[in-house]
């Protein structure tokens, strides 16, 4: 399949022990799709009719996704989309740099009768800076319709049904300053800069989007010149109090990444972020988990969280002391002005 300019073209092939049109099925049908969609992003499906030349939208529980047209439909033997532009909150673009990115990417799905079943081969056009990922995701979609299509539940991946579950991340703190305060230090990009990461290292923002779907993505120096990345994927948005994202290490493309000091850490992070009002004072509680991740990589994160709570400590006291800034700014411009 052609690619367009700076693509890559991920391919993938399982057998499966089912004919054709059961794996077609899975494939077309929105109460199977929707089950093994949910490697990509939870509660993802797909409004379309299939038909050639008809449009397909692939949105998950927060209105994001992709869009694309029906190039090909041949039951049992090819399914094909072009993608055309991308959904945020419900808003269609067509026409974005990040769009263009990926437009024109096809995305094929090829089955062929074997003596074990059908052979499934799906070959997919990808912007490099989502290319791991998404390959990552891929597998476990693959694991999860091959289950199917056998006669499971879909909804195990190939992963132990018994493993341990691991108590959330939590960590909380009443800072002295409202909560509108508060709350914009967290979502404007000027105000961000001045405290996020950890303690000592310098934090540049190369784009904020306080949106659901949004991104959050930044650049953190280390005291010896080492230069990290990282962003979020906000998911939910309720101004001006809850936050909820998708945290990673990332590149200076955007694109998730491993980090640099532990193979095993998580590649995603979901967090939520819950701001009250307390008088003057604001309670700020944030709790996290991974998600997407195996049972090594939970193990890990468990194991971390007493690190954590000292590098998010040192996070929070950089928090208290912007917001005493502010509020000695603001005192001493309400001096000027009597």
């Amino acid at each position: 399949m052609e690619t367009t300019t700076a693509m890559q073209t991920m391919k993938k092939s399982i057998l499966i022990n089912a004919s054709k049109e059961a794996v077609w099925d899975l494939l077309t049908q929105d109460h199977h799709n929707r089950i093994w969609y949910a490697a990509f992003s939870p509660g993802t499906y797909a409004e379309t009719d299939w038909k050639e030349g008809s449009k397909v939208v692939f949105k998950d529980a927060g209105n994001c996704g992709m869009i694309g047209v029906v190039k090909e439909n041949k039951p049992g033997e090819i399914l094909s989309i072009e993608y055309t532009g991308e959904i945020k909150n419900g808003v269609e673009d067509y026409d974005s740099e990040a769009v263009q990115a990926f437009k024109g990417g096809r995305e094929i799905y090829w089955m062929k009768s074997v003596a074990s079943g059908t052979q499934l081969d799906i070959a997919g056009d990808m912007a490099p800076a989502y290319f791991d990922w998404m390959s990552a995701a891929w597998d476990k979609a693959l694991v999860m319709l091959k289950d199917l299509a056998e006669g499971g539940d879909g909804k195990v991946a190939g992963i132990e049904t018994d493993r341990k579950v691991y108590p959330d991340f939590v960590i909380e703190r009443t800072v002295e300053a409202p909560l509108e305060t508060v709350y914009k230090a967290w979502t404007e990009a000027n105000r961000l800069a001045q405290w996020w990461g950890p303690k000592g290292f310098d934090i540049a923002i190369k784009k904020l989007e306080v949106t659901p779907c949004g991104i959050f993505h930044y650049s953190m120096t280390l005291p010896n010149g080492q230069v990290m990345w990282g962003r979020f994927i906000y998911r939910e948005v309720q101004a001006p109090e809850r936050l909820v994202y998708i945290n990673s290490f990332s590149d200076a493309d955007g694109g998730i990444t491993r980090v640099p000091f532990a193979d095993n850490w998580p590649m995603e992070m979901l967090n939520e972020l819950t701001l009250q009002a307390d008088g003057d004072r604001t309670k700020l509680s944030l709790q996290g988990r991974p998600i997407n991740a195996t049972p090594e990589e939970e193990a890990t994160y468990f194991n971390g969280h007493a690190s954590m709570q000292q590098g998010f400590a040192g996070t929070f006291e950089q928090l208290e002391a912007y917001l005493a800034k502010e509020k000695a700014l603001q005192s001493q411009s309400l001096l000027n002005t009597i």
